[in-house]
């Protein structure tokens, strides 16, 4: 038994990493909002049944690209916001997979 109050305390180095300085929030939503893209990209993606010569015939007849965004910005908002908990509310942490200091 350790009289050091940091010793039985959770390592929480996602929080120190992520959300200590004020702009901190936006970057990893911006690394989430990315990755979310690629997953969003391929909904609802038809293709072009009069193919032009020169045109890729995997290309799609509309890409919609404006939806997609909304729909990956809400998408990214709720992982992010889950993402958020976890770290501010310590709710999954190092110490939960046995690593301590």
């Amino acid at each position: 038994v350790s009289n050091n109050p940091k010793a039985s305390k959770p390592i929480s180095v996602a929080r120190s990493a992520f959300f200590e300085c004020n702009s901190s929030p936006k970057i990893p939503f911006f690394i989430i909002w990315w990755m979310t893209l690629f997953l969003v990209l391929p909904f609802g993606v038809r293709r072009d049944s009069d193919i032009e010569e020169g045109n890729d015939p995997g290309a799609p007849a509309m890409s919609r690209m404006w939806g997609k965004v909304a729909i990956n910005t809400g998408v990214a908002l709720v992982v992010w916001a889950i993402v958020y908990a976890i770290i501010e509310f310590d709710l999954i942490t190092l110490g939960d997979f046995g690593i301590t200091r």
